[in-house]
């Protein structure tokens, strides 16, 4: 293709190539890019979460399972289903955990207490499963409506439990 000449160029400098652009009258201060360039002055944010907050979230997890858990073996008479209840009860846990910790509690102490609060979480589901029996004429002691009830069920669910919520708080 033929050249062009532009009329607000001196002689002997405006030829151009089709589609090229005259150049810029004022050149730019910074190049466009250096907007995405990290600086020397920016500082992360702190970390939104803290020892409490993950305790508060996962125990608050803990709880909503407990009753899922109680309810369930109590009123639905399931058993092996259970299972399934515990490895979610430890998943919550372990999740709430996590983000309630945001970063701010080392990944240790998260799982010591994630397992802590499924621990404690589960036991609250079997008592409340226990008492729900009460109420309706059971006289077992707690031990031994569990291990008649539900037998090697119980060590399992804890097991379950433990090591969903272990897992999932890393």
């Amino acid at each position: 293709m033929p050249a062009t000449i532009d009329r607000d160029e001196p002689p002997g400098r405006g030829l151009r190539e089709p589609g090229e652009r005259p150049p810029s009258a004022r050149p730019l201060e910074r190049p466009p890019s250096e907007r995405y360039r990290e600086t020397a002055t920016a500082r992360p944010a702190p970390p939104r979460g803290s020892r409490l907050r993950a305790g508060g979230v996962g125990v608050a997890v803990a709880a909503v399972g407990a009753a899922v858990f109680a309810a369930l073996a109590a009123w639905l008479s399931i058993d092996w289903g259970l299972l399934a209840v515990a490895a979610l009860l430890g998943w919550g846990v372990g999740q709430g955990v996590r983000l309630g910790a945001a970063g701010a509690v080392p990944s240790p102490e998260r799982r010591r207490l994630a397992l802590v609060l499924a621990l404690a979480g589960l036991s609250a589901g079997e008592v409340g499963l226990w008492l729900a029996a009460r109420a309706q004429g059971g006289v077992l002691p707690l031990v031994d409506h569990l291990a008649q009830t539900y037998g090697l069920l119980v060590p399992v669910e804890y097991l379950v439990a433990v090591v969903a919520a272990w897992w999932n708080a890393r």
